[in-house]
């Protein structure tokens, strides 16, 4: 019995390969909101300790020039947050884009899985109906020699 061999494999390895590599855009996503939610993390704790150093030094006494170099620092670092903030919502729509296209990605490849297995049962039923019908032919000829 001659081996299955789907015509279109390259095609299905090809759509393969493009789902691996939404994957990894999917995963390279992630890891960047990942760190961006680390930066903001870093920044905040940054803001709180200055915060509370600039409460410290305000109740014990500070001159002007060290009260402006606190406010400015924290100012920077509230800038700092917002802008980290903005981009952790771009980086979401880039992982939510992704996603979309990793499934997309899957939706093909399965849809080519399934042809291949759809023909493939059609190839083994039709091999098996050729077995059967030289099987039948086969019998017919031994009943035809036991009669003549």
């Amino acid at each position: 019995m001659k081996k299955f061999q789907f015509r279109l494999q390259s095609l299905l390895r090809y759509r393969e390969f493009l789902e691996r590599e939404a994957k990894q855009q999917l995963l390279q996503a992630q890891s960047e909101v990942i760190a961006c939610d680390e930066r903001i993390k870093k920044y905040s704790e940054a803001y709180e300790s200055w915060a509370l150093k600039l409460e410290n030094r305000t109740g014990e006494g500070i001159n002007f020039y060290q009260y402006q170099l606190y406010t400015n620092y924290l100012e920077s670092m509230d800038t700092m947050i917002k802008q980290e903030t903005q981009l952790r919502a771009k980086l979401q729509e880039k992982v939510h884009k992704a996603q979309q296209l990793v499934l997309q990605k899957q939706k093909d490849k399965k849809i080519l899985e399934n042809f291949k297995e759809r023909k493939k049962e059609l190839y083994y039923q039709e091999v098996m109906a050729l077995e059967q019908k030289e099987t039948d032919e086969t019998i017919i000829l031994r009943k035809v020699k036991e009669f003549a």
